[in-house]
């Protein structure tokens, strides 16, 4: 028997750039930024962005994003307004309980702020995975 994630919950929110032109410019504004499906020779055109500090709801995290667009130099300013999308990506993973969940909510201005920057906003839902060790855990009870 497996069982699975046991409570959904907020995981993060990632802001995702993508760009027909390179990002370079925007990468070392925000170095800790992960570029996937980058070769080290080829300048990124994608870029996967996480918060700065540890911020504990969406809005918050969401905020965060804004004000380092804001203080973005011009260069990297300019690669965030010619880039083809930027999306504030809201991380939820769900699990077997509660039957509803409510716990990201995003005020109005945060929303606000997002449409200022250009930005659009997706919620990601993970699906339940079997927790770590479950089934080791479930073949040991049935014996």
């Amino acid at each position: 028997m497996t069982i699975l994630t046991a409570s959904t919950e907020f995981r993060a929110v990632d802001l995702v750039v993508r760009s027909r032109r390179s990002l370079a410019p925007l990468f070392a504004a925000w170095p800790w930024a992960q570029t996937p499906g980058r070769h080290a020779t080829k300048a990124p055109r994608w870029l996967v962005v996480l918060p700065r500090g540890n911020p504990q709801t969406a809005d918050q995290a969401m905020w965060e994003f804004v004000r380092m667009v804001h203080r973005l130099p011009r260069a990297a300013k300019r690669c965030w307004n010619e880039a083809s999308s930027r999306t504030f990506d809201i991380g939820i993973q769900a699990g077997l309980a509660p039957q509803s969940f409510e716990d990201v909510r995003l005020r109005h201005e945060t929303i606000e702020a997002i449409g200022r920057v250009r930005g659009s906003i997706l919620v990601t839902v993970y699906p339940p995975y079997p927790e770590e060790g479950s089934s080791r855990i479930a073949s040991a009870a049935q014996r």
